[in-house]
């Protein structure tokens, strides 16, 4: 048996992550095997050794970034643990090797501390304006936000327990996803203003937070320039984007 990505073969598919996992990801699994195969593909599964695969890791270094350098890594160790616990091979060889170093990565789109304080005021009169700086002052992946329920806050409290997203399944991306979250006093303040905005308004008070039609509208951010507005996170401060693709 070889080690590949054929579609038809159950240990080549990548797909090693749960039901819910996107397909986007199950794709981007699949490319950077891809990168990995290309280099060791021929060598029989029994017959590979650490040797090759820091060798094939080391030409996909060459020419990719130090992420899809790991991503590719990650990966491989998945195949072949899978291989392994199906007794394809009796030791995983890909999880001996480290993770060698790829080329630089594109320059990064962070926003500045003073772009995220314009952003921020730039919500304030926004219907939007309680995802902004709930995603943006907490960390918290958007697609846990769109999903957020008011019984999962506690705004006496200042925390929120984040258990859903809005994955298919409504699951969060990992089980280590599920967390509690600490509201800054800003967040508590933003959230509730939206609760009261949002029990004025038809139907009355809602289960849910109701971010997701929100949070596809378009917010009009003066003076940044609009290949600045997808920043996924600014370091150290934590904050991220909200329409960024989730960590």
């Amino acid at each position: 048996m070889r080690l590949g990505c054929a579609e038809d073969e159950s240990f080549g598919r990548c797909e090693y992550s749960p039901a819910a996992e996107t397909e986007r990801t199950v794709r981007l699994n699949h490319d950077v095997l891809n990168l990995v195969t290309s280099v060791i593909g021929a060598i029989e599964l029994r017959m590979l050794t650490a040797h090759d695969v820091r060798r094939a890791l080391v030409q996909v270094a060459a020419g990719n970034s130090s992420r899809t350098v790991t991503l590719a890594h990650n990966a491989l160790t998945r195949a072949l643990r899978h291989a392994e616990a199906n007794r394809h091979v009796t030791r995983n060889v890909a999880a001996l090797v480290d993770t060698p170093m790829g080329q630089p990565g594109r320059p990064s789109k962070a926003l500045t501390a003073e772009q995220a304080a314009a952003v921020l005021k730039a919500a304030e009169d926004s219907r939007l304006g309680a995802y902004v700086v709930l995603c943006l002052m907490t960390g918290i992946r958007t697609e846990e936000a769109r999903a957020l329920r008011w019984d999962h806050v506690n705004l006496d409290a200042r925390s929120i327990a984040v258990w859903r997203s809005v994955r298919l399944g409504g699951d969060t991306k990992t089980s280590k996803s599920r967390r509690t979250l600490g509201l800054p006093q800003a967040v508590v303040e933003a959230l509730r203003e939206h609760r009261v905005r949002q029990g004025r308004g038809e139907g009355g008070r809602r289960r849910t937070v109701a971010f997701g039609r929100q949070a596809r509208a378009r917010l009009e951010l003066s003076r940044l320039d609009a290949a600045q507005a997808h920043p996924e996170s600014i370091v150290p401060y934590g904050i991220t984007w909200p329409g960024s693709r989730p960590s």
